[in-house]
């Protein structure tokens, strides 16, 4: 790559996390290609609309556009990448369709932003770890409207939490462009030392929480009412020691703040410090993701067991949530 030449970019998945990091990229001075199924390649032509809420708290919908739409690998194989986005679910990364992708793109670095505790070392069956930078989502986006939610075209809608940079570790060759170019397009961004250890981590923490909402209907207040936040400060307590412990480190200190009545008290917090309904955001976004969060759990029990851990907590709520939403 010539240095006038802008970096040739492929975001995996057009999403909600997929065109967030996508517009930041373009902003940011990358040529933006978006690699999709084919039953998807329609829909991304001409452009999408989203709505940047940090930028425009007014919902004033925004055009992204000026990008191009792959489907088909040998035609990512026609020409070079710089940097390949992974912008789909853990799940989603199953099946040779990643291997034959790598394989397409030489030299290009992978940047993997999804949380399961296995995501990495499959990544790394087909690329090397010097072309691997990690990250993590830390905004939360989704297909507008939600339910109640008003806008004047459908599109992706964004918010990120104040003081919340999205960290990226990696060689340091290709985080500090990659920072920078996210910082040019507006999202703010970091280098950290170990982000595989920061989403294990805070992953392990989350998925109780998430999974104690999805069994309290999507409701807070039956998850405050009906003990969802004691059993999911009980489940955190085993899902982040059995992180920690297959990652080879203690278990963090602040894991003894984590407690059902502080818990209780975010969920009260939380949806009163955001922009958006917070219950039918983590509705839309965990039920769209509900395999993920089930396979995250079940490898938690298996690392925790095999640990020593008493995975009890974790083996019950996986089997409260059932199928998948729309699985069943």
């Amino acid at each position: 790559m010539s240095p006038v030449e802008a970096p040739r970019v492929l975001v995996v998945g057009a999403g909600a996390v997929g065109q967030v990091f996508g517009r930041a990229l373009q902003r940011g001075g990358a040529q933006l290609h978006f690699f999709v199924r084919p039953q998807y390649a329609a829909a991304l032509v001409g452009g999408v609309v989203v709505y940047p809420l940090n930028e425009r708290p007014d919902r004033t919908p925004v055009r992204l556009d000026g990008y191009g739409v792959l489907s088909d690998v040998s035609a990512v194989a026609a020409t070079r990448w710089d940097e390949v986005w992974l912008c789909v679910s853990s799940p989603a990364l199953a099946g040779p369709w990643l291997g034959a992708l790598a394989q397409a793109t030489p030299g290009a670095t992978w940047v993997l932003l999804q949380p399961g505790l296995d995501d990495r070392a499959l990544l790394l069956q087909h690329v090397p770890a010097e072309r691997v930078v990690q990250g993590l989502i830390p905004f939360m986006s989704w297909m507008a409207p939600l339910p109640g939610e008003q806008v004047p075209t459908p599109g992706v809608m964004s918010w990120q939490p104040p003081l919340s940079p999205a960290p990226f570790s990696g060689p340091p060759a290709l985080v500090g462009p990659l920072v920078a170019r996210l910082r040019r397009g507006g999202q703010p961004a970091r280098i950290a030392k170990d982000v595989d250890l920061e989403t294990a981590l805070g992953s392990a923490l989350l998925l109780p929480i998430v999974g104690e909402l999805e069994r309290c209907g999507w409701s807070f207040a039956r998850m405050r009412a009906e003990g969802g936040c004691a059993r999911a400060a009980a489940c955190a307590q085993v899902t982040v020691r059995a992180a920690a412990a297959s990652r080879g480190v203690r278990p963090p200190a602040w894991l003894s703040l984590i407690q059902g009545w502080g818990l209780s008290v975010a969920s009260r917090l939380a949806p009163a410090v955001t922009p958006h309904d917070m219950e039918r955001f983590f509705e839309r976004h965990f039920s769209k993701v509900g395999d993920q969060t089930r396979l995250s759990l079940e490898a938690l029990a298996a690392r925790g067991a095999a640990s020593g851990l008493e995975v009890g907590p974790i083996r019950d709520l996986r089997a409260a949530l059932g199928p998948p939403p729309g699985k069943g």
